[in-house]
């Protein structure tokens, strides 16, 4: 697949979402992270998912240090994180070739959407994992 503008920017964007986390402890990670209650150091692995979709869980465990995810999370944020990766945004290759058969704007919301439904979807399974004995 050609380089273009569009993977250039996705690259940009995560460059900097990456900079500004590390150097202020703070970004768009951590509010995800507080937002579903998982481990601070899962936010990046969030945003960096959508580079190589498969590979969140690969990056899951090297955030954490450990091959042994259940030492570090429980069964409800193991839960949240797998929910969240499966509806969140698709990989960079699969936008691409979204923008190509529908265009940027259609391309867009699509993500918009799926991003609202995977936080809402993982919020809610927060809720009720937190009521659950």
């Amino acid at each position: 697949m050609p380089f273009d503008v569009f993977h250039l920017a996705v690259f940009v964007v995560a460059i900097c979402a990456g900079a500004v986390a590390s150097i202020t402890g703070f970004g768009i990670g951590s509010l995800l992270t507080a937002l579903l209650g998982l481990p601070a150091g899962v936010g990046l692995t969030l945003i960096f998912g959508v580079l190589r979709k498969e590979l969140s869980l690969l990056m899951l465990m090297q955030a954490l240090g450990t091959t042994n995810v259940a030492s570090v999370m429980t069964a409800a944020q193991m839960v949240i994180f797998t929910l969240f990766v499966t509806f969140y945004l698709p990989c960079v290759a699969t936008l691409a070739s979204m923008v190509r058969e529908v265009g940027g704007k259609l391309t867009a919301a699509a993500a918009g959407a799926m991003l609202v439904l995977a936080v809402a979807i993982s919020v809610f399974a927060r809720a009720v994992f937190h009521f659950l004995p």
